[in-house]
């Protein structure tokens, strides 16, 4: 019987369970609701007549770190006796504290290992009473969206209940829990800077008449943007390490500075989205531009003709308004800022 628990588990967390693209935002500490329901194998020793029940219950609770959460929890299960009076049942009730320690920061599903501690309620012909119950666990977690995710966990409890059958150990119960969880409250952003004051109006002063046959400057070009490498491509989580799937576009890059030599000046510019601080946004893009010049210059590429500068959240590509739009301003473009003749 334990055998085939542990196997059930581990499937549906296996199938559950998906990889997911970093993303640059702080954790969600924002209070959450949950409801969840699920099955219950109850101890042999409560001489119940299934195999298997079911249990439902609720929550609240938040995260207190990136990887910390602690709820609280209320939740039920009914269990039908097999033996001496026929079609009678207990009632187990429990409340308790329900800790559970995320894994792989940053990712929409997250395994996490779990414990808790509480209060179980017992309810019978044979005894009712109270006493304390404790649990310990595995489970993932996977985000939907900004309001909404899902728990598959699989839960090991132990009641403390000696005295419905006059034992000195209590019962051990394994429950396969489903639940989702509904966040309360919009997620807090990094905070946006103070925006600069308005310069002093300059006095208005007449224009020199133009020479009657001075010629218009022309305007200069802009900047040519010939490669764009996304920041989650390129490079890990909050990092400046290039990732191993990013060698490809790298090497193409390589490969056109490489034939077209006349691009004699090549800024590597490092860009983030506004999340997070001002300054630790500038460090990230200008470490993010070194580690594309590195690379280049390790593969033939002159020095020479290579700058690198850093913009921080300066020049979003597009505007700050969704995620979607802030995973296309976290990038680094090699630009075009001046070209040899020949």
């Amino acid at each position: 019987m334990k055998l085939d628990r542990l196997l059930a588990v581990s499937l549906a967390l296996g199938l559950v369970s998906t990889s997911a693209l970093a993303q640059d935002d702080p954790y969600d500490n924002r209070w959450y609701f949950g409801a969840a329901g699920g099955l219950v194998w109850p101890d042999g020793d409560r001489l119940t007549d299934d195999d298997v029940d079911l249990h439902y219950g609720v929550s609240i609770g938040r995260f207190f770190s990136p990887s910390m959460s602690v709820d609280l929890r209320f939740d039920r299960y009914q269990l039908d006796y097999d033996e001496a009076t026929p079609g009678t049942s207990s009632r187990q009730q429990s409340i308790g504290l329900v800790g559970r320690y995320h894994f792989r920061e940053g990712q929409d599903t997250r395994p996490y290992i779990m414990a808790g501690l509480g209060i179980q309620d017992h309810k019978s012909i044979y005894d009712k009473g109270r006493d304390v119950y404790g649990s310990v666990g595995l489970g993932v977690l996977h985000t939907y969206s900004d309001r909404v995710s899902m728990r598959l966990e699989g839960e090991y409890r132990h009641d403390n209940d000696r005295d419905t059958f006059n034992t000195g150990a209590g019962f051990d119960d394994f429950m396969l829990t489903l639940g989702f969880n509904f966040a309360i409250g919009e997620r807090a952003r990094a905070p946006q800077p103070e925006p600069m004051p308005e310069p002093a109006p300059q006095p208005v002063r007449r224009p020199t008449p133009e020479p009657i046959q001075a010629r218009q400057a022309e305007p200069e070009p802009e900047p040519e943007v010939v490669f764009e490498f996304s920041a989650a491509v390129t490079f890990d989580l909050n990092s400046a390490r290039l990732q191993p799937s990013a060698i490809a576009e790298l090497n193409d890059a390589v490969e056109v500075l490489s034939m077209h030599t006349q691009l004699s000046h090549i800024e590597i510019a490092g860009h983030t989205c506004d999340l997070g601080a001002a300054g630790y946004n500038q460090t990230l893009s200008e470490q993010r531009a070194q580690a594309v010049r590195d690379y280049l210059v390790e593969h033939g590429i002159a020095a020479d003709r290579l700058s690198v500068r850093g913009y921080g959240e300066d020049r979003p590509k597009v505007p700050n308004t969704s995620d979607s739009n802030r995973q296309q301003n976290r990038r680094v473009e090699l630009v075009v800022m001046g070209k040899s003749e020949g």
